[in-house]
Parts: structure tokens; sequence; C-alpha cells
């Protein structure tokens, strides 16, 4: 018989055999009964692929004849099948099939796969079956796999419906048991299926003005059905969007493999984050919950459920974990900035020797000595010592000891003059900074004093990042609503002070961190200690700004500095008196000082400036002084920070109740503290930072004692 005609025959009977029956064992008796038949095979098997404690097994389903265990052939032949497959295994022995071989010269049998299900086993007593017939058998196998898995799905459901049969007649019982209890039962279910009625009514109002989005999708993320809802939060008509991928909506590829992961592993989800953008652009965030269903057609199997949108909630969770994160970070700061403000008080005591005492030594020899030289670097060297001393005052964030009104672009030019500029551009070759200053630019109050020390921290960085070519920029804004980082800033007129540079760039990891105190990257023994980034934050917050990072690796950097604006005047700048207008003319003063190292260096420069010098070593020391002095001092230099015993705050309070008219200067290595700052309310007439130096102390002396001889 031609070949073709056998294939088409075998079809036809297999055919007839689901189209008449989906009762597994009698498909498989004709279907089973045509292969033999049609092949002129003695016996053949249908084995079952089934999962037995973690392992697969191909179980016997179906034979004829049916009484396998009699039948040495088939005992032969199963025993010969590898058991307890592991999905590897499996695979790999699904890979050798079809498989041929011979019991003895009369049993050739052969093993073909039943793809999705099991085996098929069929065995010839003549020749065996040639290999062009067994590869034609591929699409019978698979069409017969398919008929015996609508078998199964059929036997399951047939078992749903006869649990579900048997619930309802349960049910009908009880509903008759209520019957015979309850006579007004009708009265009962007639009131209910009003309620009934009214809430569905209710609920269709509900469900026809819900917000959510309900949907149907294929596995790969197609769109198969979507609510009008749709329309209203990402401004699509739902006939647009049927047939496309989720793709179309921004819903990232990565997003849609890991749903259908859950799906397929727990068959539900349930508040999955995803997020979509809008026809305008925007991007909305939703909830998602979904199951996995069996579909219709030519989806074997949809994605049903429901997305809410929670932008909102989104923005909102966002907005706070940024608050967090910078109260996090000013926490951090805030503690970091104790700490070093501790240590810099304990280093000025130990720097006003090694500061003071080259001043008054360099007084007291010739011009021509060969010492001068050695003490001028001893000087230098004290002075850079309480420069680092300073930026660990600076990150302190005690507070700018005085506020003046003062304007951007002379400071960034007397920055750019400065003999700190010229050394930092005379030891980097090849160095171009550029200035574009806004010629009206508003004021604003702050220290010139801390932001031009801003400035140089902020070259400087743009220096040691690699760049030759710097751009130092202010400018007026006015923002209302606008925002240059995730943070609003409060509307109103703000002056801008912004360093550029072509430098190596800044990584996001790095912009996390870099103002932190003393974390640096770099190399060992260039310039900087990892204050100065910690320095500009601080100066930063001290000034009611803000500062925002532009970089990225490989990119330009840009440091925005944003101040509240002023619109009072500027005051016109003293100068500077000369050494000899800063000597005394014979005043006493009473230094009152817990360190013997500052009250010897405050002694030496006091004397050298022609005043008459006692000292106190305490609070309690510098009250006696006075009860029991002939004479009153003309001033009193009173340290803040005394121990043990009473402090400066104190023992001011205590020389005003007893002395009135005592002028008194207070001294502190500190920035101004919460402390100096009530002293000055108090009436002390000025406030010092050690170390005690011979220009600064002086001129404050002149400053106090002037008044008192001009009157």
């Amino acid at each position: 018989m031609n070949f073709k005609a056998l294939e088409i025959q075998i079809y036809f009977e297999i055919a007839m055999a689901i189209g008449n029956s989906l009762d597994l064992q009698k498909m498989l008796q004709t279907a089973l009964s045509a292969y033999l038949r049609k092949l002129s095979c003695a016996t053949g098997m249908v084995l079952e692929l089934q999962l037995q404690n973690g392992c697969y097994n191909y179980v016997p389903c179906f034979a004829i004849p049916r009484n396998t265990n009699k039948n040495p052939v088939y005992t032969s032949i199963l025993g010969q099948l590898p058991t307890a497959f592991n999905h590897e295994e499996l695979d790999s022995f699904q890979n050798t099939l079809p498989l041929s071989g011979s019991i003895d010269d009369r049993h050739h049998f052969h093993i073909t796969l039943l793809p999705d299900f099991g085996l098929l086993l069929l065995i010839r007593s003549s020749q065996p079956l040639e290999a062009r017939t067994l590869f034609s058998l591929k699409q019978l196998n698979k069409k017969l796999a398919d008929s015996c898995i609508a078998c199964l799905q059929k036997e399951k459901i047939e078992a749903m419906n006869q649990q579900l049969s048997h619930e309802i007649h349960q049910r009908k019982g009880a509903e008759l048991q209520l019957k015979e209890l309850l006579g007004n039962l009708e009265q009962k279910v007639s009131q209910r299926t009003k309620a009934l009625r009214e809430s569905e009514t209710r609920y269709r109002a509900i469900f026809d003005n819900i917000q959510d989005i309900f949907f149907s999708l294929s596995p790969e993320g197609r769109i198969l059905e979507i609510s009008p809802s749709v329309k209203t939060t990402l401004q699509y008509p739902r006939s647009r969007l049927i047939g496309r991928s989720l793709r179309f909506l921004g819903f990232r590829q990565k997003d849609i493999d890991h749903l259908s992961h859950q799906l397929e592993t727990y068959g539900n989800v349930k508040d999955f984050q995803i997020s979509m953008h809008a026809r305008d652009g925007v991007r909305h965030y939703f909830s998602m919950n979904a199951i996995l269903t069996m579909g219709s057609g030519s989806n074997l199997f949809q994605i049903v459920g429901s997305l809410r949108d929670i932008t909102q909630q989104h923005d909102i969770e966002q907005s706070k974990k940024v608050l967090e994160e910078q109260l996090q970070n000013s926490r951090k700061m805030e503690a970091l900035g104790l700490l070093a403000g501790g240590v810099a008080h304990d280093l000025n005591n130990v720097l006003s020797g090694i500061v003071s005492y080259p001043d008054l030594l360099l007084t007291m020899i010739d011009d021509k000595s060969p010492l001068r030289r050695p003490i001028a670097t001893i000087r230098e060297s004290g002075e850079k010592a309480a420069a680092i001393v300073q930026d660990l005052l600076n990150m302190a964030r005690r507070g700018v000891v005085q506020k003046e009104t003062i304007n951007l672009n002379p400071l960034v030019a007397e920055y750019l003059k400065s003999p700190e500029h010229e050394r930092l551009i005379g030891s980097h070759d090849g160095i171009t900074i550029i200035t574009k200053l806004q010629p009206d630019l508003l004021n604003l109050k702050g220290s010139a004093l801390h932001l031009k020390n801003a400035l140089m921290n902020l070259v400087l960085n743009s220096v040691e990042a690699g760049a030759d070519r710097i751009i130092v920029t202010t400018e007026n804004t006015c923002l209302e609503g606008k925002t240059f980082t995730d943070n609003k800033i409060p509307e109103g007129e703000y002056v801008i002070l912004q360093v550029s540079d072509n430098g190596s760039g800044i990584s996001e990891e790095d912009q996390q961190r870099i103002f932190e105190p003393f974390y640096t990257k770099k190399v060992m023994g260039k310039s900087g200690t990892g204050l100065g980034m910690a320095v500009v934050w601080g100066t930063v917050q001290d000034h009611g700004g803000h500062i925002t990072i532009d970089s990225k690796p490989g990119s330009p950097t840009t440091f925005r500095l944003i101040f509240p604006s002023s619109r009072d005047s500027l005051v016109k700048q003293e100068t500077i008196e000369p050494h000899r207008e800063i000597l005394g003319k014979g005043e006493s003063v009473l230094i009152v000082d817990d360190s013997e190292q500052q009250r010897q260096i405050a002694q030496a420069t006091l004397a050298a400036l022609n005043y008459r010098v006692h000292l106190a070593a305490s609070g309690e020391e510098a009250l006696l002084f006075l009860q029991h002095s002939s004479s009153f001092p003309d001033i009193v230099i009173l340290d803040m920070i005394m121990e043990p015993g009473i402090d400066g705050l104190d023992t001011y309070r205590l020389i005003r109740d007893l002395y009135p008219e005592q002028k008194v200067i207070i001294a502190s290595g500190y920035s101004e503290t919460v402390r100096v700052r009530e002293a000055l309310r108090l009436g002390a007439l000025m406030y010092i930072k050690k170390p005690y130096l011979l220009k600064t102390i002086g001129t404050a002396l002149r400053q106090c004692l002037e008044p008192t001889e001009a009157a």
C-alpha cells in the first residue's frame, strides 16, 4: 500500500476515535488498535510520564493485549527502560528517541515519543519498521498526545463536576431542611433577591466609575483586553492598546519576565510594583494584582488582574526617602562636626605657642639676623596648621561669627588675586580660569572669609580632579517653584555662585559621600586633608543656602551654591590699621585663661604692645583679683571654655553684676557658640578667636579702648 494513503487512513481513524469519545481508555483502544492494524504490529502500549517523589517515571497507561504483567515481551522491554529521571536525565533520554530493538528473532520493538504526555511502544513479529515510517509518525504521535491530554483534562473536569454535584446535592438537602423549618422562606428569598438587585445596581455604579484598570494579558505581555478607565490615567483609548505589548507603555522587558516567573511559580501576584508612561510621557506607578488562568482560543493561558495608580503615594515615599537621607546626613555631619570642633579647640591651645611666639621673636631680632628665616618658617608652618584647625572649626558648624552685607563679584576677584590662588595655579601648569560675573549681582548676608574659603576649596577640588579649564560664574535667579534637585527650594530671590570644570567627573557613589569630613580620593602626599568639601557644605548650611552637583564619570562637573539674596547696601570696608596704631598706651589688661601656656603667650604679646598685664587662671581667681585690687583693669580678656570651675559666661555674669562698668572681651578657640552669643548679648564688647595673634588682639583692644579716650 502507498505509505501516504496508509498515513491518511491512520489519521482518519485516530480523528474518529477522538471525535467519538473523550474517555481515555476508549480513545486509546480505538487509536492504538488503528496503529497496530495499519502498521502490522502484534502488540502495543501507551505509557504516561508521571512525577513521583520528585522523580519522573513512565507508567503503563493502556496496552493491547491488556494483561501486561503476564506478557514476557512487555516485561522484558519495560525492564530495559530507565527509571527515576531528573530533568536533565529526562531531556537526555527523550533526545535518544525513537528507540528500536529486538527481544529475539520474532519480536521487534519501537519506542517513540508522545510529546508532553509519554511514550508509544509498538511490537512487531515480522520485520522492524523502516526509519522513514518512524519519522512520519511524529505528527501522528503529537495528535495522539494532545488527545490523551484532552482526555485527562476532561477526567479532571468530570471529577470537579462530580464534586460540585455532590455539593449541590448537599445544598439542596439543606435547602429542603430549611424550607421545612422556615415557613416564610419564600418571603425571605424575595427580600434577599431584592436586596441583591439593589446591591448589583450599587456595585455596577461603582464598577462603571472606578479608576482601577482591569486587564487580561497573554503570557508574553500582549494586551488581550483592558478596561476603558485606562484612558483616564494613561490617556490612551482602549482600542489603541488592544493587541499591543506592555512595552508600548514603557513596561520594561525584565519586569515582564519577572512577572511571568512569579505567575508560573505561584499562580498569582499581589502588590506587584510596576511603572508605565502615559501618552504625554509622564511616568505613572501602579500596584498590580493578577492571577494566571486558563485562556480560550489560541491563548492556552491568560494573565487576568487589575492596576491601581499609586503615583502620588510613590512620589510621597520617594520624597520621604530623600528627606530621611538628608536628615541622616545632617545628623552624621553634625556629630562629626562636634567631634572635629572639640579636637580643634585642643589643637588651638597646642598651636598657640607655635603661631604666637614667632611674631614676638621677629619683633625682637634684627632684620639681618640669620634666625629670621627659620622663625618665619616656624610661623608659616604654624599658620598652615592653624588653617587646618580653622577648617575643622568651620566644619563643626558652630555658626558664622559675623554676617555682613557682601557681594560675590568682588569676593571672587579678591580670591583670584590672593596668594593662596597664585600658589595653587603656580603649582599646576596649564590651568585656565574663566569668570562670568553678572554685573548687577544682588548682595547677600554672610561672611566674606567663609565664602572665599568655600570658593577656594571648590577651585582646589577642580584642580585635583585633573581639570585644566575652570569657569567661575555668578548670577541672580528668582525661584518660583523651580528646582535644581529632587527637593524644591523655597520661592524667592537667590544669588548663585557656580564653579564648573572639565575634569574627570564624579561618580554617583562619590557624590553621596563627597561632603563627609575626611573623605578624599587624593593620593597621599598631594594637597588636601579631606576637609575642604565638608567646609563648603558647612558654609552653605550656615548661610541658609543650598548646594547641587551636576556630574558623572568622564563628564564636566558643576557645583552650584545657591544663597538667599539681600537688598541691603554694602557697608564701606574699614582700612586695616598700620602696626604702630595698634600699640597700647600703658593700659592694664587682665587675662583670664585656664591654660598656663595661653596666659604666657597673651602676657608676652600684650607686653610687646605696651600693655600692663595681670593674669588669672580661673573665673574664681579673676573675681578675687577684682575684689582686692586697688584699681580696676582697663579691660578683661576672658576665655570662654575653662575647667574646672565656672566658665567664661558665668564669670562674666558675676563681673557684670558686681562691676557693671567693667569692659570685657570674650576669647575662645571655638567658632561663635550659643554661650559666646549670650555673653555678647549681655554686654561683652567683642569676641576674638584664639590663638592670640599680635595684630588680632592689638586691633581688638584699640577698638574697645579708644571710645573711652575719645570721650
